[in-house]
């Protein structure tokens, strides 16, 4: 099973990171590790640039390993940026396949970082919470897929900006942008190690004990874990809608449970799965998959249900070619 990861766990780096560049602020405050006063008395700090390695979490999940500023750290916390390079190694950070992560220290959390303290941000599993449906104390996600292993990425990013308030406290202003890089490349990736098989849909029908949500969200609708399960229990032969929203719903408790290879893109199979129920075209507004679901047949919801049903199951394909192998 994929732990959640400790935000101060030990990392494999897949490589050493350094300072490349940077650029404008969030404000005035000079260069990066200085300060001055504003009319606030308050004294202001530009912070220094983070430096940044690649990494693997715990479970073996991408991760950037992130060195705040020797001087002041990162009081405020992190922002991070991930892109695949193009084919030509140009880097577009204005394109919408950026993936941002914050990871933002608002007095309730520990995402501050103290000067030249390095942690591991694993940024594949607070993405993979994001698009399961999960939200974690200080951390933002804007991304249309998580992060995998096996792929490379330019990181950007900086030290949050924050303000410890009243007349002379201190004003941290965000650092200037940074880079990965090795010295040779921009892009890093990590390896991808083994994972733990995906169960399928009857597994996760006789074993509630291990579902990890307590609910979970089908196109527009919440499902308590009793509803979902009664799903996951239906006969499938009213249409394909229904075996869409069982496998549906293993797939999203294999994400929650960190089983499954992400070197496919499930979130993205995921993401159309709950496109396509709440979309309304062949559904009638506010169906759920219940007891009185209409009968509805779609060639289309059929064709991606059993590419999950393919992921959900892929262990238990992969035993069936062993068998065949040793039965020639």
């Amino acid at each position: 099973m994929r732990l959640a990861p400790a935000r101060n766990g030990l990392a494999l780096l897949a490589g050493v990171g350094m300072l490349a560049g940077c650029g404008g602020l969030d404000g005035d405050g000079g260069g990066a590790g200085s300060l001055h006063q504003n009319s606030n008395h308050q004294t202001t700090v530009t912070l220094e640039a983070p430096s940044y390695a690649c990494a693997t979490d715990e479970n073996g999940g991408f991760a950037v390993a992130v060195t705040a500023g020797a001087t002041y750290g990162a009081p405020g916390g992190i922002r991070l940026a991930l892109v695949t390079p193009a084919a030509d190694g140009s880097i577009d950070w204005n394109s919408p396949d950026v993936c941002e992560v914050s990871f933002t220290s608002n007095g309730n959390n520990s995402w501050a970082m103290a000067p030249g303290e390095t942690r591991v941000f694993s940024v594949e599993w607070y993405v993979a919470e994001h698009l399961a449906g999960n939200s974690h104390n200080g951390v933002s996600v804007t991304c249309t897929g998580a992060p995998t292993c096996g792929t490379e990425y330019a990181v950007e990013g900086w030290a949050r900006n924050i303000n410890t308030g009243g007349q002379n406290g201190i004003h941290y202003l965000r650092s200037p942008e940074s880079y990965y890089t090795d010295g040779t490349s921009y892009a890093c990736s990590v390896a991808c190690a083994g994972y733990d098989c995906p169960m399928g849909r009857g597994y996760w029908d006789n074993h509630p004990e291990a579902w990890l949500p307590t609910g979970l969200d089908l196109g527009t609708e919440y499902y308590t874990a009793i509803e979902a399960d009664d799903c996951l229990e239906r006969d499938n032969s009213p249409g394909q809608y229904i075996q869409l929203a069982q496998q549906l719903i293993a797939a999203k408790l294999n994400v929650a449970a960190g089983y499954g290879d992400y070197s496919v893109d499930i979130h993205a199979l995921i993401s159309a799965a709950d496109t396509m129920i709440a979309s309304g075209g062949e559904l009638p507004t506010g169906w759920r998959c219940d007891a009185n679901s209409s009968n509805v047949h779609s060639t289309d919801a059929s064709a991606l249900q059993e590419q999950l049903e393919d992921w959900n199951t892929s262990c238990e394909a992969d035993e069936e070619e062993d068998e065949e192998e040793v039965l020639r």
